[in-house]
């Protein structure tokens, strides 16, 4: 049947906190299209997860996430893949207490794979394999002698591709998408000028350019660059400049999560007391990075 009109609404988040971390999508939604899982600031500035059902309006913090960033969930939406105090984690959906999987320095992206690997980009230059029941990280791809970070990866259906954002010296703003073999480690470039590229069923590939999102139809089984236009979908998909990831998240059932920046990717710096208090340091936002005293 022809698919219906989209429908676009707005969903309250009800935390006890503010949404938001400092790396990595804040939001994410389970591959059944059931459950969100995002990443609140409570009052006290420290990160945690929580999670709500789509069909309830209840929001269930996750005890033993403080620090926690860069949610992921697994294809069964069972469980949900973060990081936290220098460990790659996971931990039940529906509560429980956190696993370590592995030690982490740093994530900039991870994606859970039928097939129960976790790959996932652990430090600069690499994409490692982890086990989803723990052990230790094996490296599939090393770029560091191009000076490329291979960031934001997500497993293509099948489990023998992985998706990921190159991001050369210019930054994620001059980065390609990249797909790389599991099988035979061959990385092809399939678009250029476009970050935190997504396989989205029915046959399209997103990325996000300037803070604009577009499509381009793909086939996942015949590796090679897209070779049509670009669609423009959406025009202010939060972003980071700085690091490449975007504030969106699609499920296998076709329901799309976003947040909205009119800021194109900019940020505000701002001052915060010990007390919580908040208070912007510049007007308009700008790529201001890395602030220090």
């Amino acid at each position: 049947p022809e698919p219906g009109s989209p429908q676009q609404f707005e969903v309250e988040l009800q935390s006890n906190g503010r949404l938001g971390s400092d790396v990595g999508t804040d939001v994410v939604i389970s591959p059944d299209g059931t459950r969100l899982a995002f990443v609140i600031r409570g009052p006290d500035g420290f990160t945690r997860l929580a999670t709500r059902r789509l069909d309830q309006g209840a929001v269930t913090e996750i005890p033993d996430t403080t620090g926690a960033r860069v949610p992921f969930f697994s294809p069964d939406g069972a469980w949900v893949g973060f990081w936290a105090a220098g460990s790659l984690k996971k931990v039940a959906a529906d509560g429980g207490a956190p696993v370590i999987l592995c030690d982490a320095v740093d994530l900039s992206g991870a994606s859970w794979g039928e097939d129960g690997t976790i790959i996932a980009a652990l430090g600069f230059g690499t994409l490692s394999r982890v086990p989803s029941s723990g052990g230790q990280p094996s490296i599939v791809v090393d770029l560091t002698k191009e000076s490329i970070d291979p960031r934001w990866p997500q497993i293509l259906p099948g489990d023998r591709y992985v998706l990921f954002t190159a991001v050369g010296p210019q930054g994620p703003n001059s980065a390609s998408v990249d797909i790389l073999s599991l099988e035979d480690g061959t990385r092809t470039p399939v678009v250029q000028g476009g970050t935190f590229g997504r396989y989205v069923a029915g046959g399209y590939l997103t990325y996000v350019n300037q803070g604009t999102l577009f499509a381009v139809p793909f086939d996942h089984n015949r590796i090679a660059p897209a070779s049509a236009t670009p669609i423009p979908v959406f025009s202010d998909v939060a972003y980071s400049s700085t690091f490449g990831f975007a504030q969106f998240d699609v499920s296998n059932t076709g329901t799309f999560v976003f947040r909205r920046s009119a800021a194109r990717g900019q940020i505000v710096p701002t001052w915060i007391e010990p007390s919580g208090e908040a208070q912007p340091l510049r007007p308009k936002p700008g790529d201001y990075t890395f602030p220090r005293l």
